[in-house]
């Protein structure tokens, strides 16, 4: 539903900005979704819907609960150890990219 927007919106834009127009989307919609984590049942399902909706963006993959991942063992998710680090690499996701969205839009004044 959310890719399909995305689509619609960049129809015009050429295949090499559409990359950069879904990037730029999904990190809007996580960022938003951070800004009002609280107000949501279970925030770390709905990345894994946007991450299925944005045809399982390797940039978000380390947000997922259910996906492999170094940081974080299935004994560490029951504790909430694991939790705790994915909420971590999710404001670490939105940090880095705000500083480079930061830069490209100083860089076009």
């Amino acid at each position: 539903m959310i890719v399909n927007m995305v689509y619609k919106l960049s129809y015009k834009v050429s295949e090499e900005d559409q990359k950069e127009v879904h990037e730029k989307f999904l990190y809007v919609i996580l960022s938003w979704l951070y800004d009002n984590r609280h107000n949501v049942t279970d925030p770390l399902e709905a990345i894994e819907i946007i991450y299925a909706d944005f045809n399982y963006s390797n940039e978000i993959q380390g947000l997922i609960r259910y996906m492999p991942n170094d940081d974080v063992s299935i004994s560490s998710l029951k504790c909430n150890v694991g939790l705790e680090n994915i909420y971590n690499k999710w404001r670490e996701y939105l940090d880095r990219r705000k500083k480079k969205y930061a830069k490209v839009i100083k860089n076009e004044k």
